[in-house]
């Protein structure tokens, strides 16, 4: 069974270690696998997951750190030292058509459960990104920011960054018109222009829909407050993507009005009202007032 997920200050954690990983050898496992994703952001694209044992003969000299926190140079230098001196590691790519079977949530862990089983060595114990455990026959814990706190999951992590920008590139050659070789799949303006201008390809996540506005394809906007409104909407939108929920619609009107953001949480749907303000403002929360709540739902 799954242990309650682990948190620790950013402060204290600026670089990796093994004590993780040294807890639970000291609890008599043996075989440590750290589980990390990438890609559960992004509009286009696979989510890629990695698992990586590191064992008792990996140096801990090398400087492992969570992926997003080193340049590119750095993760594609240490991605083949990972590979030939972790005890062993195992990467796995699910693809948008299995993204959009299920959720990007579901897919993630179902990726997890995969890699960790793919193991040429059996993990005993793992060490997962986050605070969700994947549904899998060994013990473990999830731990949050576990790429900044864990070598093995920031190996990981690593290992899962490097092989997505791979894989993206490659899309970026096979289809230039999107440009995914420069923002990799993510919602970048360019991106959403690209969108706009040719569709979507055939691997963009039909589940990830985007309504195309004319504040985020360049027109002019002559009022700050519609230029503001639709950021707050973008945010929103991605952290929503970002938790494991599938944005159905954006803007939806009906007869009794519009909801900025419909989503679904498994078998529930989710109606988001969007309210953003200018630093200083009245808080947001303070506009959604009870008639308004009463009318959403």
């Amino acid at each position: 069974m799954a242990r309650p997920p682990v948190s620790k200050n950013d402060s204290t954690a600026d670089w990796p270690s093994l004590q993780l990983e040294s807890v639970a050898q000291a609890q008599g496992f043996r075989n440590i696998a750290g589980v990390d994703e990438a890609g559960r952001g992004p509009l286009a694209g696979p989510v890629v997951v990695a698992a990586v044992i590191l064992g008792p003969d990996w140096d801990i000299n090398h400087p492992l750190q969570d992926s997003k926190r080193i340049p590119g140079a750095e993760r594609e230098r240490l991605f083949p030292i990972i590979r030939k001196q972790a005890q062993a590691c195992r990467i796995i790519a699910v693809s948008p058509k299995a993204i959009d079977e299920s959720n990007i949530l579901r897919a993630t862990l179902d990726g997890m459960t995969r890699a960790l089983r793919e193991l040429r060595t059996p993990a005993d114990y793992a060490l997962v990104d986050g605070n969700r455990f994947p549904t899998m026959g060994i013990p473990g814990a999830a731990v949050v920011k576990g790429d900044s706190l864990s070598c093995s999951i920031a190996a990981a992590s690593i290992l899962a960054k490097v092989a997505r920008d791979r894989i993206m590139r490659v899309y970026g050659r096979r289809y230039p018109e999107w440009g995914f070789e420069q923002h990799f799949g993510y919602p970048t303006p360019k991106h959403r222009e690209a969108i706009q201008r040719h569709g979507l390809s055939p691997i963009h996540r039909r589940t990830f829909r985007w309504k195309p506005r004319p504040t985020q394809i360049g027109f002019a906007v002559t009022k700050a407050r519609q230029s503001l409104g639709a950021s707050g909407e973008q945010a929103a939108d991605e952290h929503l993507a970002q938790q494991g929920l599938i944005v159905l619609e954006r803007n939806f009107r009906c007869r009794l009005g519009e909801i900025d953001i419909i989503a679904r949480d498994g078998e529930q749907l989710v109606f988001c009202e969007v309210k953003t303000r200018r630093e200083g403002g009245p808080h947001p929360f303070l506009s959604v007032t009870q008639r308004k709540q009463r009318k959403l739902r």
